[in-house]
């Protein structure tokens, strides 16, 4: 995206060096782009199918949803906050479920002072405050915030594959330094 010059329509960023001029959920011109659309939404609808089971097997095992009505009492508390970002439709985020709670379980069982979070990046935002070390972008993004002494948490994002025992590794890691 890139800003748009005053002249230009309020969408006109959006598609800067593309070769679209519409992201496809506006306007129908035909039976391919209708066709496209069908497509899109059923994705979409299967990924909230997905995920509000998702939801289920993450509360039974101790993982906190995040919201983003809840996002500040999350990150009040003095554990530090693994976190991942996802949106449900995403193929890539469905299969970290399986990882993610593996890791969850481990940490829980472990002993660990670590309290591992999912956020639903589609539907929720980061409050404003907090956006800066959240500007990454793409799903998944799994990001790890420690308290500070200034009582702000320091923000690392976790840029490896994602798999169980990186992941494990990399929070061990940053936990005991």
């Amino acid at each position: 995206t890139e800003k748009a010059e005053a002249s230009e329509g309020e969408r006109s960023g959006r598609f800067k060096n593309q070769e679209s001029k519409e992201c496809g959920m506006h306007l129908s011109t035909d039976a391919s782009s209708v066709s496209k659309m069908e497509r899109l939404v059923e994705k979409i609808s299967n990924g909230y199918e997905w995920d509000n089971d998702a939801r289920e097997r993450a509360a039974k095992i101790g993982i906190v949803t995040v919201t983003e009505e809840n996002f500040e009492e999350v990150m009040a508390g003095a554990a530090p906050v693994l976190l991942e970002v996802y949106a449900p439709w995403c193929g890539h985020c469905r299969a970290l479920e399986r990882d993610w709670n593996k890791l969850a379980r481990a940490v829980h069982t472990d002993g660990d002072n670590l309290i591992v979070a999912r956020m639903d990046g589609w539907q929720n935002d980061v409050p404003a405050q907090y956006q800066k070390p959240f500007e990454a972008t793409g799903v998944p993004r799994v990001y790890l915030l420690r308290p500070t002494a200034s009582g702000v948490r320091s923000v690392e994002l976790y840029e490896g594959e994602k798999e169980y025992s990186l992941l494990l590794g990399w929070v061990r890691e940053r936990l005991a330094a």
